[in-house]
């Protein structure tokens, strides 16, 4: 899975819309659709954003492993 399949399938298994997501981390609602349409790429600190606001490691939306974060996993 790409980093924004991984990003989108997180988003909507906690059933945030992109707007709630962009409240959530700080990160402009754009960006996000951008990211999940695989036409961007965030920077380290908008990563570490994102994953916080998610819930997740930032390994993981990266590909780096399957775990979600300590003890959950796909």
């Amino acid at each position: 899975m790409t980093f924004a399949e991984r990003l989108k399938t997180r988003r909507m298994a906690l059933q945030l819309s992109q707007s709630e997501l962009s409240r959530a981390s700080g990160v402009g609602q754009s960006q996000i659709s951008q990211y999940e349409a695989g036409e961007r790429v965030p920077t380290a600190d908008t990563l570490v954003a994102l994953a916080r606001a998610l819930s997740i490691s930032a390994d993981w939306l990266l590909g780096l492993n399957d775990v979600w974060s300590e003890g959950l996993s796909e």
